[in-house]
């Protein structure tokens, strides 16, 4: 009997920490054109974004940021309290769009431009530190 009620915990236990997983941000469909064969080719026809220019510490800060911003919309979707929950995504959706617009406007930026998109992705640091700290001790 022990036995199988362990069995039955690391099972459970296993289902746990194995079920996380980040969500996909949406991206726009990619179209299929055909070649010159008749055989469709993949074409992404969103714009490429061109960030060589930004300073790769810059482009850090904005990696760093969007894994926290997403943990933080990971997190408020599993808030107990429905108000809460509501409260928790609007802000976590809020810090997203938010980092968004800071990456659209980080191309061809020029350095007093620079200054400006680090302070404002600072400040988004601290509230989005804030929000993560107060959703993981809501759990």
């Amino acid at each position: 009997m022990r036995g199988l009620v362990v069995s039955v915990s690391v099972v459970v236990l296993g289902l746990l920490a194995g079920c996380s997983s980040p969500p996909r941000p949406s991206v726009a469909p990619i179209a299929a054109s055909p070649d010159d064969d008749g055989s469709p080719v993949v074409v992404d026809e969103r714009e490429p974004r061109n960030l060589e220019e930004v300073p790769k510490s810059i482009r850090r800060l904005v990696a760093e940021e969007r894994v926290k911003v997403n943990d933080c919309v990971r997190l408020s979707a599993i808030v107990g309290d429905d108000r809460g929950r509501v409260r928790a995504r609007n802000e976590a959706f809020g810090a997203l769009n938010e980092l968004q617009t800071i990456e659209t406007s980080l191309e061809g930026a020029d350095s007093d431009r620079l200054d400006d998109l680090v302070v404002r992705l600072r400040r988004l640091s601290t509230r989005v530190s804030l929000l993560h700290d107060a959703l993981e001790a809501s759990l």
